[in-house]
């Protein structure tokens, strides 16, 4: 008889357990992406980073088993471990080795004019790690505007930089996935997202004068 290989997407912010169901044979691949970091208010402030991408091939399951994992939450206030987003199908805990499962850090917040950093590859848990994207520094005016965000990373590659804008006009977001990075030469300016599936960067917005 054929298998039909299935995907389960878990998306509300939070944390859970998943039972693995009866006609289960085999687990192919976990795969986690960390939430963005949150931006900061007003003119010529940073853009926040984007969420780094983890894969695990080397955990495995069974069926009846009990998967835990967290969905990554950005927003005000959202502590770093609560960013990640994380399956581990060994105990209702961060996973630390590639055969419990997966983690990809969450990017960082964006304080004043100084830009956010993107989830660190190197501290995520993953067979395959990307990082995400750096957001783009403020601009040195408020006629200036905004740094841009930094894309997400993906299976095709590390999410791009956000832009630093240099003209009136904010940076553009970094394209998700393996994308390219924001543009600085203004409002229309955005990464493109790479391929398959990355999400393209926000256009910037034009600063106050």
């Amino acid at each position: 008889m054929a298998t039909t290989t299935k995907i389960i997407a878990f998306t509300t912010a939070g944390q859970g357990t998943w039972t693995v169901p009866v006609d289960f044979v085999s687990l192919t691949s976990i795969e986690c992406i960390g939430a963005g970091g949150r931006a900061a208010s007003g003119s010529n402030k940073g853009g926040s980073g984007g969420g780094a991408y983890a894969r695990s091939t080397s955990a495995t399951t069974s069926a009846g088993s009990s998967v835990f994992y967290r969905v990554g939450q950005a927003g005000s206030g959202i502590s770093a471990a609560n960013k990640r987003s994380w399956v581990n199908v060994s105990s209702n805990a961060e996973p630390t080795l590639t055969t419990q499962g997966a983690l990809a850090q969450g990017g960082g917040a964006a304080n004043g004019n100084t830009a956010g950093a993107g989830g660190s590859d190197t501290t995520s848990v993953g067979d395959v790690k990307f990082a995400g994207g750096n957001g783009g520094t403020g601009g040195a005016t408020t006629s200036i505007g905004s740094g841009g965000g930094g894309g997400s990373a993906g299976p095709s590659g590390a999410g791009a930089n956000g832009a630093t804008p240099t003209s009136s006009g904010g940076g553009g977001g970094g394209g998700a996935n393996g994308g390219t990075a924001g543009s600085n030469s203004g409002s229309s300016a955005r990464g493109t997202g790479g391929t398959p599936g990355g999400g393209n960067g926000g256009a910037g917005t034009t600063g106050n004068t």
